[in-house]
Parts: C-alpha cells; structure tokens; sequence
C-alpha cells in the first residue's frame, strides 16, 4: 500500500511520469509476488506438494483452567495451514488471494506500458 499511494502521490503532484510508472511497475511484482504466494499455499491445501513442518497444529483443545494457562502458551498452535478454512466457489482463501493479485498485477502492469497520448 505505501507504494501504491507513493505512486498516486508522484501523479497528483504532478511529479515525473516514469517516476510513476517505476512505483507502479513495482506494484506490479509485489503482487506477481502475492499470487506465486497463494499459488504455493493452495497447492499445500490441495495436496500437490508439502507445506513447511511447522505448518500443523497440536492443539487438542483451548485451555479451561488459568493454572495450565502458561503451559498451554508454549504447547497449542496456530491452524494448520494444510486444511483450507473457508472455501467460496471451490477456492480457499488462498487461492482467491490467487485471483485478486493477478487481476491487481493486471492493472498495474496495463498503467505502466500504456499508451501515453
């Protein structure tokens, strides 16, 4: 985000063009970036490849009495980030991420080596 609004910055103050598009092109990356990202969590959630060991959880159950409470800090996890939480029209989370950062990719890379008139 402080890229993109750098880049809205350098064009409403009317600062170099290719300033712009540099700052936008890098937009760009960041979200090629993104979507290789959610490409590699999906697969890990599809099962196409493994995930990183620390990528399960142990966690049985939350903790019920305040004495266990530190215990149970060092012992429960976070989810696993094998199992998709949430699925809309078929794709995890992930692999939405997948779909949004291509599309945002899109549009910055069409801003940079668009047709100046």
């Amino acid at each position: 985000m402080p890229i993109a609004l750098g880049a809205f910055a350098t064009a409403a103050f009317r600062l170099p063009p290719a300033l712009t598009r540099l700052l936008i092109g890098v937009v760009g990356v960041m979200m090629l970036i993104a979507a290789g990202m959610g490409v590699y969590h999906s697969g890990v959630e599809w099962g196409f490849w493994p995930g990183p060991t620390t990528c399960s959880t142990s966690a049985a159950t939350a903790t019920t009495s305040a004495q266990n409470l530190l215990e149970d800090l060092n012992t429960v996890h976070g989810p696993s980030c094998t199992v998709a939480a949430l699925r809309i029209l078929g794709l995890s989370l992930a692999g939405w991420n997948v779909v949004a950062a291509l599309i945002l990719a899109a549009i910055a890379f069409r801003g940079v080596f668009a047709k100046r008139s």
